[in-house]
């Protein structure tokens, strides 16, 4: 009996310490991941529908967190303006 408790106690202890963070941080990292692949599957359906550079481009930018979209967006308006 004591065993059998000892064991439990310890499949609960690793579950908890190391598998539960473990799954937590793959599930982040898939949720990451699949929102690249719709962003790649919108983009190149855009480009495939010979839409506008500009217009693919702020469609894209939709997908960034508003944290990076303002510096997104002046990076490819100094990029315009040195290609212009």
């Amino acid at each position: 009996m004591a065993g059998a408790l000892l064991a439990t106690f310890y499949g609960a202890a690793l579950a908890n310490l190391f598998c539960l963070p473990i799954a937590d941080k793959l599930h982040l990292k898939l949720v990451d991941e699949e929102i690249n692949r719709t962003l790649m599957i919108d983009g190149i359906l855009m480009i495939r529908e010979a839409k506008s550079p500009t217009l693919v481009r702020e469609m894209l930018l939709a997908y960034l967190p508003e944290k990076h979209r303002h510096s997104e967006a002046e990076e490819g308006k100094a990029a315009e303006a040195v290609a212009a």
